[in-house]
């Protein structure tokens, strides 16, 4: 049974795709597939307690967090081995879900599996990891499935597809709010698309399925994503009004009456953050010509590549980022900022442009089931483009006017859904070739040349956003951080420049379980962040003379003396062989901060949507095995 299963042609294709597609991954991340090394992320965390994954399992439990199938694996494995694989494994779902889509249109594995291979690949899609946006890779592990689930609904009437779609949209849903929400309405205007074009078949029994099925996915949806949503609705607009309210400024107020000239300065500051980061119409080159502008804003990625003998990337020059505003409110210049690519690919966009040449191109006698897909994804990708480009186009006031369309920041990314419909688009163009000309085994052979060129072309622009950050000292040991826990706990304030080391230092002391004070917050003064220890360096000891007379008068007390030994961390020494010392400031409190009391309805949600998703996750591997067994897959 197994060798039969193993001959189908649907196993060999995903086999050789998966395969393909982690040689790919493996050129990408070749640098930081180590515990030692990881990926420079911003936005993320690349250190993690030595005891994750006990929290994982405690937050689970105690009601504190939402599980996601693709995330069961953090429940296992150390997150210092998931830091890259997470980001992989996401592409490689992103990239079966846009397959899975186009194999429900009738495409044959070859177009499906190349377009799913470049949109898993793209520049805007994958190359986020850069800036530590993993709540967009959450959401590509489930959200492009939707399309295809909203298809085989809708022509079948199958309530598993029903239910699923359900699932996919509340999964989506758990880390990244507004692309879900965007992604959620394509996948709505396609739905109704989907009416429209099978609206000769749909009779009124099968009229009464469709209530049914979209009933069941909205009962789905509500009862996995309610977490998602809540937290959406509180959390997420909140923290972004907190950001507006900090950008643009609260209007004045004269005898109790808004000034009107205050409003409309605030209005205008909230548009610009809005529209901060809208896509240059310059930079849509990038689609099919990649560095146009330059790669990454960030320093640490070009500075890492280049100490490395690596290939170096450019500083980005163009005007995605943020406007600088003149003194009378007038935009003076563009502040660049990116951390992303661009490019979806020249043989991408080739093969999408075939898609209109010879699948809009009806010819006699020659059937075209995709016509209509070719065409809604064409219009899609145009109306998503001027979407894109934010304040650069006047049709962003549209956007803007919508619901939540003044609470969505960074037009550019609706840059990912383009690069979703390209891909389709590509598709077809791709499996247009094939019907056309597929007789001739040549053109077989140079479509599937083409196609792995063009993974491996965006595998090579994906790789220029890679910087390798060395965390070996973070998570070697740390006999301060023992000591300061043998000794009752409590915040330690470390009393280190960056320059010397004091961020690692910082990160090391959070990785074995000891929190830090922010200095920053308190205006560099230890003692004023709720601080119990002080660790500080000989250097920085030597020249603050406040710092040895209170050591010497009883005011701070030695706990203990060490050396910074790099990859083996920080070890106990004698006085005599000391760098380091960590002092203990008399009286501050020693207890450690607990953890915030999650509210009960939250904590109900998030019970409810782990059953269901548990529940789900069991028929979908029942009906799997018996598809297997059967013959069936």
């Amino acid at each position: 049974m197994i060798r039969a299963f193993l001959k189908r042609p649907a196993t060999v294709a995903f086999l050789a795709f998966t395969v393909f597609y982690a040689i790919c991954l493996g050129f990408i991340f070749g640098g930081t597939w180590s515990c030692a090394v990881a990926a420079v992320q911003p936005d993320a965390g690349t250190t993690f307690p030595l005891d994750q994954v006990a929290n994982n399992w405690r937050n689970l439990l105690g009601g504190a967090t939402t599980l996601l199938p693709g995330e069961f694996v953090e429940f296992v494995v150390s997150p210092w081995a998931l830091q890259e694989f997470r980001y992989a494994l996401a592409v490689w779902f992103g990239a079966l879900g846009l397959a899975y889509y186009l194999r429900g249109r009738g495409l044959d594995w070859l177009p499906a599996y190349g377009a799913g291979a470049a949109y898993g690949l793209m520049g805007y899609t994958f190359t986020l990891f850069s800036a530590g946006h993993y709540g967009w890779f959450s959401w590509l592990t489930y959200g492009p499935f939707a399309f295809g689930l909203t298809d085989r609904a809708v022509r079948g009437g199958c309530w598993r597809h029903w239910v699923l779609l359900g699932a996919v949209l509340a999964w989506g849903a758990a880390r990244q709010p507004d692309m879900w929400l965007l992604f959620t309405v394509l996948t709505f205007v396609y739905g109704v698309w989907c009416l429209v074009r099978e609206r000769a078949t749909i009779k009124a029994d099968k009229g009464r399925s469709l209530i049914l099925g979209l009933v069941l996915t909205a009962v789905v949806t509500a009862l996995v994503g309610a977490p998602a949503f809540l937290g959406a609705l509180t959390d997420s607009l909140a923290s972004r009004d907190q950001q507006i309210a900090q950008s643009a400024g609260a209007s004045e107020a004269k005898g109790g009456v808004e000034d009107p000239a205050a409003k409309a300065k605030a209005e205008a500051e909230r548009w610009r953050f809005c529209t901060s980061w809208s896509l240059p119409p310059e930079d849509i080159v990038e689609f099919f010509w990649p560095r146009v502008n330059g790669d990454t804003s960030d320093v640490n990625i070009i500075q890492l590549r280049k100490q490395r003998g690596w290939r170096e990337t450019t500083p980005y020059t163009g005007r995605l980022g943020m406007p600088v505003p003149g003194p009378n409110g007038e935009i003076t210049r563009w502040m660049p900022y990116r951390q992303h690519a661009l490019y979806c690919g020249f043989i991408t966009v080739v093969f999408a442009a075939l898609a209109l040449v010879l699948g809009l191109r009806k010819r006699e006698g020659e059937p075209s089931p995709n016509r209509g897909e070719t065409l809604f994804w064409t219009i899609a990708a145009l109306i998503l483009v001027f979407c894109a480009m934010g304040c650069f186009t006047p049709f962003y006031r549209l956007v803007y006017a919508l619901p939540f369309g003044g609470y969505l920041r960074a037009p550019v990314k609706f840059v990912h859904l383009v690069e979703f419909s390209v891909a389709v688009l590509a598709g077809f163009g791709a499996a247009a070739v094939l019907t056309r000309f597929g007789s001739l085994k040549p053109i077989f052979w140079g479509v599937l040349v083409l196609l792995v060129i063009n993974a491996l072309d965006l595998a090579r622009i994906d790789a220029l956003y890679l910087g390798p950050l060395d965390v070996s000292f973070v998570r070697a040991d740390n006999a301060a951080a023992v000591d300061a826990l043998a000794a009752g706990g409590g915040k330690v304030a470390v009393c280190v420049p960056p320059q010397q080391g004091g961020q690692l230092i910082g990160d090391s002391f959070r990785v074995h379980g000891v929190s830090t004070a922010d200095l920053a917050a308190a205006k560099g003064n230890p003692f004023q962040a709720g601080a119990r220890f002080l660790f500080v360096t000989g250097d920085v000891l030597a020249k603050n003379a406040d710092l040895n007379a209170q050591l010497k008068d009883g005011r701070l007390k030695l706990t203990g003396t060490y050396a910074l030994a790099g990859q083996k961390g920080l070890m106990r020494v004698t006085s005599a062989q000391a760098q380091a010392a960590l002092l203990e400031i008399p009286g501050a409190p020693a207890d450690k901060e607990s953890a915030p009391a999650v509210p009960s309805l939250k904590r109900t949600f998030n019970y409810v949507s782990a059953l269901v998703t548990l529940l789900l996750l069991a028929g979908m591997g029942y009906n799997g095995l018996r598809a297997v067994i059967g013959g069936r897959m």
